[in-house]
């Protein structure tokens, strides 16, 4: 074999590994790309407690940016020591529902019934989007809550009269209870 046909080999055997080391190098690269797609646009279903007023709330929302399809709400004793007799089943309510993205639901909580071991609300929420299942496990420690000395919500200009009213509506249920 003559110095050229040598040569020409050789290139054609770096070219073929250059061409195979640019595919890998795009299939890693669109995997990643669907990751980090699929991580900001999925839904975020997770439960908080929000103070307003002397009021304590357990909240559930979707802090993502896709809707979620509930499938299910596990909720610990705890959870139900501490719910105002009428909003016992408002979050198994919630299964099979669509949660929109940035839309919550709440129930008021009466955070004194606790105490010791009881301070430990958890809750396992499934959940799904179009293209995946998801499952989270929540745990709210009360104690954090109990200790803070003033809570309240940031309120938007022009919902402070929604905020006085969902205020007096759940003063009036902790009356009844």
């Amino acid at each position: 074999m003559d110095i050229s046909t040598v040569i020409n080999i050789v290139l054609c055997v770096l070219s073929f590994i250059l061409a195979v080391i640019s595919v890998v190098t795009v299939v890693i690269t669109l995997r990643q790309n669907n990751r980090m797609i699929e991580e900001s646009t999925r839904p975020y279903v997770t439960a908080r407690i929000e103070h307003i007023g002397n009021i304590f709330y357990l909240c559930i929302k979707n802090y993502g940016q896709s809707a979620a399809m509930i499938k299910k709400i596990k909720i610990n004793d705890n959870v139900r020591k501490v719910l105002f007799k009428q909003f016992r089943d408002v979050f198994s309510d919630l299964e099979d529902s669509t949660m929109p993205p940035g839309y919550s639901y709440m129930t008021a909580i009466s955070q004194d019934e606790v105490s010791g071991e009881e301070n430990i609300l958890e809750m396992d929420i499934s959940y799904e989007s179009t293209a995946k299942k998801y499952d989270e496990h929540i745990r709210i420690n009360l104690d954090a809550h109990k200790k803070a000395l003033v809570g309240r919500t940031d309120v938007k200009p022009g919902e402070e009269l929604k905020v006085i009213a969902r205020v007096l509506q759940d003063i009036e249920c902790t009356l009844e209870k």
